[in-house]
């Protein structure tokens, strides 16, 4: 039989284990969605952008990963609001490298959305659950 102090001193401790499944789960859940985002199949060539995707902890239960390029938002979103394809503004042609060749173009043909923030979103959405219930456990003996 439990006495009394000891329910009392474990009741005690149960917010505070509650808390820490909750930070570890945070953690967890921010980490998937990093290689989640760094790892997507939507397009050929993420190396610098996959660099660049990172989870920031901004709190003890919160945070969030940033695609930190200033293209990423295109490649989320789609860049064919001007059309069906992108030209040179300031020079004669556009210029990127592709596997360390460079690449000169009149212009390059658009793309719609392609969403590896969402899909990276949805993944951990999906398995957020999972996550803390794996994190409680672990920490109480389950």
């Amino acid at each position: 039989m439990i006495s009394d102090s000891l329910l009392e001193k474990l009741l005690n401790a149960l917010p505070g284990q509650i808390e820490k499944a909750a930070h570890l789960t945070l953690l967890e859940a921010g980490n998937l969605g990093q290689e989640a985002a760094r790892n997507t199949n939507r397009f050929k060539n993420n190396g610098p952008l996959r660099a660049a995707t990172n989870f920031h902890e901004t709190g003890e239960y919160t945070g969030f990963v940033l695609a930190d390029k200033s293209y990423a938002i295109f490649l989320e979103d789609g860049n064919n609001a001007g059309g069906a394809f992108i030209y040179p503004v300031h020079a004669k042609a556009l210029h990127f490298k592709i596997d360390g060749k460079d690449i000169f173009a009149k212009k390059v043909r658009s793309h719609g959305p392609l969403p590896f923030m969402k899909d990276a979103q949805e993944k951990v959405e999906n398995n957020i659950e999972e996550i803390f219930n794996k994190n409680f456990d672990k920490i109480f003996g389950g």
